[in-house]
C-alpha cells in the first residue's frame, strides 16, 4: 500500500468499537495488519487532523480504509491565523459523515488575544 497523503496507523490491542471493517483480506492489508487486527481488534489511528488533504469525512474514511485503519480519533486544532471554517465544526462534520469510523475531540479556542473576554463563550 502506498498513499499520496501522510498517514500514520497505529496497531493497538484494545477493546474499542470498530468504526468500519471494509478490509477483510491479506491482499489489501498484508499478513501483519490482518493477523494483528484479528488478534487485537480494530486498527486505530489515534491522532488524525483535518487539513488540506481532505474535504469530507468520506474522503478521510476512504484513506483510512486504504491504510487498513478501522477507527480514527480526529483532533480539532485552533491556529493563530484565521481559518476558513471553525475546527470544531469541521471535526463534527467529519464525524457525522464517517458512519462511526471517526471519533472527534473538540478544542477550546485559546488563540484569542483577550482570553478573559472570550472565556465564557469558549467554556460554555
Amino acid at each position: 500500500f502506498q498513499s499520496t497523503t501522510p498517514f500514520l496507523a497505529l496497531l493497538v490491542c484494545a477493546s474499542l468499537p470498530t468504526g468500519h471493517s471494509d478490509f477483510n483480506s491479506t491482499l489489501q492489508c498484508g499478513d501483519l495488519v490482518f493477523n494483528e487486527s484479528a488478534r487485537c481488534g480494530p486498527v486505530l489511528d489515534s491522532h488524525l487532523h483535518t487539513g488540506m488533504w481532505f474535504s469530507s469525512g468520506e474522503e478521510l474514511v476512504t484513506e483510512m480504509t486504504q491504510a487498513c485503519v478501522s477507527t480514527g480519533i480526529l483532533y480539532s486544532v485552533y491556529t493563530s491565523f484565521p481559518l476558513p471554517v471553525d475546527p470544531n465544526t469541521l471535526t463534527k462534520k467529519y464525524c457525522e459523515e464517517s458512519n462511526g469510523a471517526i471519533k472527534g475531540l473538540a478544542s477550546l479556542n485559546t488563540t484569542h488575544k483577550d482570553w478573559e473576554k472570550h472565556r465564557e463563550d469558549e467554556l460554555g
